[in-house]
Parts: structure tokens; sequence; C-alpha cells
């Protein structure tokens, strides 16, 4: 049992549907099948009656969705007091993929990166407060400052 089995099924159990979920978190449904399978495998017990209207949490199967609950919101506080630590960095998706992964320029382990769109980053620096803003576009933010710009290689 990983994390993730434990986000695929508290979903399943909240929509109801394998199918609804398999779409919701974009996953075959054969995959989400086999998670919660072998979910009820290591515990020995059936969290779901299958019908062909969805299916229906079993009493394990609610007990087994309180305890998924539990973990993830520990395990979702634990990463923010983790990553408090850390410097936040906004970043578009391909400018991270250039920076990151074809010039190795910022160490993963060292600062937290929400990566977004070229589109998203006019509208997310406003939602939170980030240390850095790294982009393309040019932004003209009051809470921000330039601090340099460059061109990159690619």
């Amino acid at each position: 049992m990983n994390i993730n089995d434990l986000y695929i099924y508290a979903k399943v159990y909240e929509l109801k549907s394998i199918n609804k979920a398999s779409k919701e978190l974009e996953y075959a449904q054969s995959n989400i099948t086999q998670r919660i399978q072998l979910l009820e495998e290591q515990f020995n017990q059936n969290f779901f009656v299958r019908s062909y209207t969805g299916i229906k949490p079993t009493k394990e199967g609610r007990i087994f969705y309180e305890y998924s609950k539990s973990v993830i919101t520990n395990t979702d506080n634990l990463k923010i007091t983790f990553s408090e630590n850390k410097k936040q960095i906004l970043c578009s998706e391909l400018l991270f993929n250039v920076l990151y992964k074809k010039q190795g320029i910022y160490e993963i382990a060292k600062y937290t990166f929400k990566l977004v769109t070229s589109s998203e980053m006019f509208i997310e620096p406003y939602n939170h407060y980030y240390d850095k803003v790294l982009t393309f576009n040019k932004l003209d933010l009051n809470n921000y400052t330039l601090v340099r710009t460059s061109s990159l290689k690619v």
C-alpha cells in the first residue's frame, strides 16, 4: 500500500463509482479497480459491494475511508510543515522543464515549486505570495521586484 492508493480509495468512496473516479483522477478504470482489489486483499476485507448501478461501501469500507482520510490529512499537513522551511517558487511548466530537467539550475530539495501554465502565470501571483517568480512573461505586480532578466540557450 502506498499513499496514492489511499487517495484513489477516498475518491472512489466519495464518488461511489470507479468509472467517475478514473475520469477525475485520469487513471485507467482497470488501474483503479486493481488498486482497490489490492487494498482489499491486503486487509482481507471487501470494502465495496459492486453492482451494475455502482458501488456501495461496506461497514469495513466506511472504516477504511475514515482511516484513509486521516492518513491523507496528516500527510498533507506534514508536507506543508516540511515545505514551510523551503523557498516557494512559482514557475511556468515550460520554463521549469528547461531550468531543471535540461540545465539542472535548481536543486529540487531546496525549493517548493508551484508549476503553472503560461496563462495561469498572470493570475497565480495574486493568489499566493512566492519568494521567486520565474517566467517568460513580463509581470507588472506591486508586491514583486524584478531582480534579473536573462536568456536561455534552448
